[in-house]
């Protein structure tokens, strides 16, 4: 059987790559949402923005790789 263009184009590792980076990103998102629906429970400001800033950068830090490895 022929191989499709997205078999051509993406091989196996490079699909798994993407698809680890999108879970990735997903995670991190999600973590924000946390972090800020508990916002009034965290007593110190300095442990809420730590999180916070955390999980922006990984969040930043995934979307680069993923627009790194995605053609």
């Amino acid at each position: 059987m022929p191989k499709t263009s997205l078999q051509k184009s993406h091989s196996k590792w490079s699909n798994f790559k993407l698809t680890s980076l999108s879970v990735l990103a997903s995670f991190f998102s999600c973590a924000i949402w946390i972090v800020l629906i508990f916002k009034e429970n965290i007593k110190n400001e300095y442990l809420f923005y730590i999180p916070l800033i955390l999980c922006v950068v990984l969040l930043i830090l995934t979307m680069t790789m993923f627009s790194k490895f995605k053609r």
